[in-house]
């Protein structure tokens, strides 16, 4: 039942270029690092909302989230991307206790819908109905089953409870990623193509 996926056709992921081209029209910078930081993290726009100073250790490259939709508390390893992301917000907003948040310190209240919108819709991204910021945790998911993660560890870096969630959100590589892996076979006979070997073996009964 776990791996069993109920739902009808998977959601789609954004390339690459649509996440850079959202970036680019995402004028206000902490919310520009927010986007970047949930396209390396595949957090929720809510956990990263109510991320708190007292819940990240950069120079371990951790962060816990707390409260999450799940209700599982969990400790997360950050990638260099993310963890300098977090150190940034010192030098932009020092002194508020949320790691993102407005420039009197206050936190985001809420889902940052419109901004995330209209940045798309700027740099001409078709988003799926109804989704906003949640695109970004989809991208994030297919791209670390893409780059060689397991299930396992996709399901703790998503805090998901089971693998249903990541197997559905997970979209399979391109043609060129298909091919990469297809060919990374061993080859049968150490190696040499058996049509052209100058030796042929009669097989007898």
């Amino acid at each position: 039942e776990k791996f069993k996926v109920s739902k009808g056709k998977k959601p789609p992921c954004l390339s690459i270029e649509d996440v850079e081209g959202i970036v680019s029209e995402m004028k206000h910078p902490v919310k520009r690092d927010m986007v970047v930081f949930a396209f390396n993290t595949g957090w929720r726009i809510g956990e990263i909302r109510k991320l708190k100073w007292q819940d990240v250790d950069p120079e371990k490259g951790k962060a816990w989230i707390i409260d999450p939709k799940n209700g599982e508390s969990n400790e997360i390893v950050l990638n260099d991307e993310a963890i300098e992301i977090i150190k940034r917000q010192k030098e932009i907003l020092n002194g508020s206790e949320y790691v993102f948040c407005h420039k009197n310190g206050d936190p985001f209240k809420t889902s940052l819908r419109e901004a995330f919108t209209r940045a798309a819709d700027r740099a001409g991204v078709q988003l799926p109905p109804r989704k906003a910021w949640h695109i970004l945790r989809r991208t994030w998911a297919s791209m670390f089953l893409q780059n060689g993660g397991d299930v396992e560890t996709l399901r703790q870096q998503g805090n998901w409870k089971d693998y249903s969630m990541p197997m559905w959100y997970a979209n399979a590589g391109n043609e060129d990623h298909k091919k990469k892996i297809l060919n990374s076979f061993p080859k049968i006979g150490n190696g040499r193509n058996m049509a052209e070997s100058g030796k042929v073996v009669a097989l007898t009964n």
